[in-house]
């Protein structure tokens, strides 16, 4: 990943930690909640499903065919007037 910022840059060792321990903590929440889902339904056994409920829920990710056959469709986000106008302000401005 560095060698894309710069061939010389280099990360420094605590921020290299830091960088790996964000998954483990991303993992370590996921299943502590999952695992508090699925004693919830009175079940021992860890299912998919409560996983991908989980993230859902909490992270708002969805990951294709991952535990369902059921395909999620979402809404295009509505773009107001108000929006529109701010981004074509924006656009002329830096146009100059």
């Amino acid at each position: 990943l560095m060698c894309e910022v710069g061939p010389n840059k280099q990360l420094l060792q605590h921020v290299e930690e830091m960088l790996l321990q964000v998954p483990d903590d991303f993992i370590e929440i996921m299943i502590t909640a999952t695992c508090q889902l699925t004693w919830h339904h009175k079940s021992n056994t860890l299912e998919v499903k409560d996983i991908q409920l989980h993230l859902e829920c909490q992270w708002n990710m969805w990951i294709p065919s991952f535990g369902s056959e059921e395909i999620k469709f979402y809404k295009k986000a509505y773009t107001t007037e108000a929006h529109k106008q701010r981004m074509a302000l924006i656009c002329e401005t830096t146009k100059k």
